[in-house]
């Protein structure tokens, strides 16, 4: 019997998004006072519009880069004597190494905060927040991500089962469901688990620069930027200066990026008072007073 492993792929999608949204139907973490409908409909675009510039801009997938890699040895898996499930397990924990360091690249560098932080606007999450990126934003990670493919020579295998992880822990991290905290315990002392993320997303700085894992939460806890949580509701969620990010339409969010800081505007507060950007607004601060 020949498995269609496109079509598990999609299955697979399929089954963990409705799943998830059951879940946040029946054992919802909280409240979300903002519009299902716009929320869903905005952060699809997004997902959208990613999806068409990566299509556009590199005309092919890390799965491919990978079967070309193999083909002609290149890589530096493809180069030493170890057992397919050896290289299958290296290449899927570094591609999620390569994830952790691109997200806190994001946090630490302005121009590429000033992306990130739409995915920061969300104010009410649910499992399409992680749909919530800008496509520069996605350009980068990817980017990243296909540069650690060619480097590593992952196994096409692993390359296809870490795209599926990250989509499926995406919406089980930012999913608006309530777990047991015993659970929540046993489940974080290897993957990130949504309290573990929703820490991620507060509206404090401090706290957007910790839990920058996307699969494994090993990485936060050996580099230091791992964090507990919050106790239940007690964390507003989004930017501090863009209340309504939940109920931000498509478009806005497209160029918060993009939006110069004029008082308590869009895309003021944390996009310039983060830590990232605070370094050159003090040079600019020096050199008007010289």
């Amino acid at each position: 019997m020949t498995v269609n492993w496109g079509v598990l792929w999609w299955l697979v999608l399929v089954l963990a998004f409705a799943v998830t949204a059951l879940a946040e139907t029946f054992l919802p973490f909280r409240s979300l006072p903002t519009s299902t409908a716009r929320r869903w409909f905005a952060n699809t675009v997004l997902i959208v519009a990613s999806n068409v510039a990566l299509i556009c801009v590199y005309r092919f997938s890390g799965i491919s880069l990978a079967f070309t890699m193999r083909g002609q040895s290149h890589g530096v898996l493809n180069r030493v004597a170890l057992p397919y499930w050896a290289k299958f397990a290296i290449g899927f924990a570094a591609l999620d190494l390569v994830a952790y360091v691109s997200h806190r690249l994001q946090h630490a560098i302005g121009p590429m905060w000033r992306m990130h932080q739409v995915h920061h606007s969300e104010t009410d999450l649910d499992l399409t927040t992680g749909f919530r990126f800008h496509p520069l934003e996605t350009l980068f990670a990817e980017g990243l991500a296909l540069a650690g493919v060619a480097l590593l020579g992952t196994p096409p295998a692993a390359v296809g089962f870490s795209g599926l992880a990250i989509i499926v822990l995406d919406f089980f991290e930012h999913g608006n469901f309530r777990i047991p905290d015993r659970a929540d315990g046993i489940l974080r002392r290897l993957i990130i688990t949504p309290s573990m993320h929703r820490f991620h997303h507060s509206d404090a700085v401090a706290e957007q620069n910790a839990n920058f894992g996307t699969v494994f939460s090993f990485w936060d806890r050996m580099f230091g930027t791992y964090r507990a949580g919050h106790p239940a509701g007690s964390v507003r969620y989004g930017l501090a200066d863009l209340t309504d990010g939940s109920e931000t339409n498509a478009a806005r969010l497209l160029l918060l990026p993009f939006r110069r800081a004029s008082g308590a505007t869009l895309a003021s507060g944390p996009s310039l008072d983060h830590p990232g950007l605070q370094t050159a607004k003090t040079l600019r601060t020096k050199e008007s007073a010289q």
